[in-house]
């Protein structure tokens, strides 16, 4: 399945053009992610691919302030709505996803992640969820054309696990990054959703993890 990064705005839509051209020539479906910080007119030309074509698209989304507003233009071509939770929460299916994204690159099939390089994917954070993957997944297969996929394969930041948080900074993690996606990572915007300073809140991201490209 092709797939592309709404969050990612520059020039959004030729990427989509191109993306729906891809999938038809090979028939495959098509992810689209981080719908929810597209502008009124890229959601516009979204919507009218996803009446033209018959291909099976998937996209992805944070609910927030203005989701309403936005599902409603989707709503008439959409099958329907699920709520997933977040790649974090869901780290037993890393792997088996992580193998599939590097079997789409080129070459992939010659290639499959090391039990240590798992492990180090299976242990970050993914505030970007699958965005946040494939690119690193793409990252890696660039750097090996043959064989097992190391640590050493991997961007350096995520050669490594991150620490568990205990309970209340886990809580207080996820509400921060909620806001975060609430505002397309703004983070004077979520600071002022949250009721601190935004230097409290680029401290409390620094603590707790959180990087600025959320």
């Amino acid at each position: 399945m092709d797939g592309i990064d709404a969050g990612r705005r520059s020039d959004f839509a030729r990427r989509v053009d191109a993306a729906f051209d891809r999938a038809a020539l090979s028939s495959a479906g098509l992810l689209i992610e981080n719908v929810h910080l597209l502008g009124e007119s890229e959601v516009v030309r979204l919507a009218e691919h996803l009446r033209r074509t018959r291909l099976r698209v998937v996209l992805t989304a944070v609910p927030g302030p203005d989701w309403d507003c936005v599902y409603g233009v989707y709503t008439p071509v959409l099958g329907h709505l699920e709520d997933i939770p977040p790649l974090r929460s869901r780290r037993d299916e890393i792997p088996r996803i992580a193998a599939t994204m590097l079997g789409e690159t080129p070459h992939g099939t010659s290639r499959r992640f090391s039990p240590a390089a798992l492990r180090c994917l299976t242990g970050q954070m993914w505030t970007g969820n699958l965005a946040e993957l494939r690119r690193v997944v793409e990252a890696a297969a660039d750097q090996r054309t043959t064989g097992d996929v190391t640590p050493d394969d991997l961007p350096s930041r995520y050669r490594h696990n991150h620490r568990p948080l205990p309970p209340r900074e886990e809580a207080e993690r996820e509400t921060i990054l909620r806001a975060l996606r609430h505002t397309g990572g703004n983070q004077t915007k979520a600071a002022r959703e949250l009721g601190v300073s935004r230097s409290t809140l680029y401290n409390r991201m620094q603590s707790l993890g959180i990087g600025t490209g959320v």
